[in-house]
């Protein structure tokens, strides 16, 4: 990794990728949302790797990394339409999702 995070990993997209190594556990970065409470369009959030316990997190020169140091994302859904309206503000398994990194 090119980050000064000695015990990140570098992160990317596969294909073909199965098992614990790909998943990625979500937790608000605010404690204005419980564990467990849905998660809405534009909350802060902080991404857990499932295997290494390590946050996604954005290196040097724009890298993704899975690191010790926290970066928090946000969410926006990819549809819109009539399906989005049902139940707009809110995010559901299922939902194809455009990650935006902000600042900490």
């Amino acid at each position: 990794s090119t980050s000064s995070d000695k015990l990140a990993f570098d992160v990317g997209l596969q294909e073909q990728a199965h098992g614990e190594s790909c998943w990625w556990t979500i937790h608000p970065a605010s404690k204005q949302r419980s564990e467990g409470e849905k998660v809405r369009v534009g909350d802060d959030l902080i991404l857990v790797s499932v295997a290494s316990e390590r946050y996604l997190h954005i290196g040097s020169g724009a890298s993704v990394i899975a690191s010790f140091q926290q970066t928090l994302w946000t969410v926006q859904p990819v549809c819109s339409g009539a399906i989005r309206m049902k139940s707009l503000g809110y995010v559901f398994g299922g939902d194809v999702l455009r990650l935006f990194h902000g600042h900490m």
